[in-house]
């Protein structure tokens, strides 16, 4: 199995370097953010609200990716284990990028859902086990929207930024 090359942490190959892939979820980064409430009136003679559209800003995002690690035994096993969760753990940012979205996202690790091992951690040819990690982006990027506020997206319905 090669899974090189797909998914990156801070620039590090996620496989190549802690034997972790991603399985599934990749496609909640995709998913619009969601809008905050935006400052509004309801004039008591009049029908409806007023609604101020002229700046939009939007909530931070929640993405949870189910993942693998995979290694070639039990030292091997912690050293990959140990390593991933510092790196996640570490103060600051963390840069996630997905190759195939050609895309990175200043993510910050939340928490490990589930964690379960498909091998015993002792006498293993191989140790294998699936957990799953929740990250969030704590500020969306400039998106550039119309005068409605709405999102403005290029022809592939990709969410245009300046």
């Amino acid at each position: 199995m090669d899974a090189a090359g797909y998914y990156f942490l801070d620039g590090q190959d996620m496989w190549t370097t802690y034997g972790v892939f991603i399985e599934k979820g990749s496609d909640e980064f995709l998913l619009f953010p969601e809008r905050k409430d935006s400052l509004k009136y309801d004039w008591m003679d009049q029908n409806g609200i007023d609604l101020d559209v002229s700046n939009p800003v939007y909530k931070e995002r929640e993405m949870t990716l189910q993942c693998a690690i995979i290694a070639n035994n039990q030292d091997d096993f912690w050293d990959k284990y140990q390593s991933f969760m510092d790196k996640l753990m570490s103060p600051g940012l963390r840069t996630l990028t997905i190759k195939e979205f050609e895309k990175d996202y200043a993510v910050v690790y939340l928490k490990c859902n589930s964690f379960t091992r498909f091998t015993r951690l002792k006498t293993a040819n191989k140790i294998a086990a699936k957990f799953t990690i929740t990250f969030m982006e704590p500020a969306i990027s400039e998106i550039l929207t119309d005068e409605f506020g709405v999102p403005l997206t290029d022809d592939d319905g990709n969410i245009l930024t300046p």
